[in-house]
Parts: C-alpha cells; sequence; structure tokens
C-alpha cells in the first residue's frame, strides 16, 4: 500500500477593521512642515496618512495619499509651501484599514 499525502485548509480569522483614530491638532509648524498629530488605536498596527489642499481630498499632497507612517502619533509633513492651508486625516490599519478620522486644518508659517 502506498500512503497518500492529504492537504488540510487552515482558515485563518482576517482581522475585523479597527476603529478610526482621532486626528490631532497639528504641531511644530514651520514655513515648510507641520506635525500630524493622531491618537491610538488597538489592534492598529499601522497608521496611513492622507494630506490635501482641500477637504474633500480630491488631489493629494507629493506622497501623502494612504501614506504608512507606522505607529508613531506625531509625523512631520514636509515639503509644503509657506502660508498655506493643509487638511489631514489618518486610518488605522491592521490588515484592513479603519474608516477616515475628522479632518484637520492645518497652516504652515509665513517665511
Amino acid at each position: 500500500a502506498t500512503a497518500t499525502a492529504t492537504a488540510t485548509a487552515t482558515a485563518t480569522a482576517t482581522p475585523l477593521p479597527p476603529a478610526a483614530p482621532t486626528a490631532l491638532k497639528d504641531s511644530n509648524e514651520t514655513a515648510s512642515s507641520v506635525s500630524a498629530n493622531r491618537t491610538s488605536v488597538s489592534g492598529a498596527t499601522s497608521y496611513r496618512l492622507d494630506v490635501s489642499l482641500t477637504n474633500t481630498f480630491v488631489t493629494f499632497v507629493g506622497p501623502y495619499n494612504n501614506l504608512n507612517v507606522g505607529k508613531v502619533t506625531s509625523f512631520p509633513v514636509t515639503g509644503l509651501a509657506a502660508n498655506t492651508f493643509y487638511y489631514y486625516r489618518v486610518r488605522a490599519f491592521n490588515g484592513n484599514t479603519s474608516p477616515n478620522s475628522n479632518v484637520i486644518k492645518a497652516k504652515t508659517k509665513p517665511h
């Protein structure tokens, strides 16, 4: 008799999306950068950041479109224009993505 191997599928539970984090007021404003701040969410393995010139996020600034910013609670947004309003929002990620946070309006300093 010859033994035959049979593959057995093991189901891996996909985690539910984490709760949305709360975006907090920006800090460390300069003429070309601001720090985007947020709260932590239980179960999140990383966070995603969007930055736009409008609060509708139709277009994005530089690389700040679903940018993986790791687990830091404050992330420097650089390469910005002086004396300009920007908007940012964040999402938590754990294999699935949370809803968007609230939107924060930030302004860079004049030159």
